[in-house]
């Protein structure tokens, strides 16, 4: 191993050590929305569904699987990554690394598993990554987004079937025992742009489930769908929550939310 590769190395090592050990007071929270040489963006997928538990009850749960995807510019070689995340009461999750991550892939991460505490409440990470004969590095910042009561109560809603901004349209595929909901996604702009989206369900109870999840999506692409996600039958939601953050070219914020009864989906 001659010296470049020696010190590639430690430094992943190194950053392995700060994300896995440091406290949460110590999270560099910065969101950066634009990069030119590397785009990495997250997808987040829970999967509600019933267990036994060890009453032998029936008992609802929320399964995750999170999968990355790596694009870069010309000349991007040589990336690997170290990401993490906590929870809603603090603890922290080590999401995984890799070495030498092949651009234009996409890699399962993290495999069904229950995420406590609510859920994943902040991911974050470094890429690190030769660009030009130099070793360079990309925080990564993303802030969860949260269904707030001010949405569940609102009445403001937007279609997003009808968006200057992202048209989304349904898949739905009825199976046996459950259905697949699929996103497409339509994004209107010829300039850069950042887009971060959310999804949950909602019992009649009130209580939220996180469903599909993008971030970091700042590609220069105006499209992207997202398959094989799942609804069991035996598990009974009222609505569907969507939630979308867009920042345009000048870093403005442009957010929408969306509600649609679950029965009127599963029969678009």
């Amino acid at each position: 191993m001659n010296k470049k590769n020696i010190s590639i190395f430690i430094l992943i090592l190194c950053v392995l050590l700060l994300i896995s050990c440091k406290p949460k007071d110590s999270i560099k929270r910065e969101h950066e929305l634009f990069n030119n040489e590397l785009y990495p963006y997250l997808i987040i997928k829970a999967t509600p569904q019933f267990i036994l538990n060890y009453e032998g009850e029936k008992q609802l749960i929320n399964n995750y699987d999170v999968y990355i995807h790596i694009k870069g510019t010309e000349g991007v070689k040589k990336v690997t990554y170290t990401l993490g995340s906590v929870n809603y009461i603090n603890e922290p999750h080590l999401l995984g690394t890799n070495e030498d991550i092949n651009l234009f892939t996409t890699k399962q991460i993290l495999y069904n598993e229950t995420i406590g505490g609510g859920g994943f409440k902040e991911v974050y990470g470094t890429f690190l990554y030769e660009y030009q004969n130099k070793i360079k590095d990309l925080y990564f910042y993303e802030e969860v987004i949260k269904l707030e009561d001010d949405d569940i109560n609102s009445d403001d809603y937007t279609d997003l079937t009808r968006n200057d901004f992202v048209k989304l349209n349904f898949e739905i595929f009825e199976m046996y025992d459950k259905y697949e909901i699929n996103y497409d996604f339509e994004i209107f702009s010829d300039q850069k742009f950042h887009f971060d989206f959310q999804s949950w369900f909602l019992t009649t109870t009130k209580q939220i489930y996180p469903f599909v999840g993008i971030y970091n999506y700042n590609l220069h692409h105006n499209n992207i769908k997202i398959t094989n996600n799942f609804l069991y039958k035996d598990v009974a939601f009222d609505y569907l929550y969507i939630r979308i953050h867009f920042y345009d070219s000048l870093k403005q914020l442009h957010y929408f939310t969306w509600k649609i009864e679950v029965e009127q989906l599963l029969q678009s």
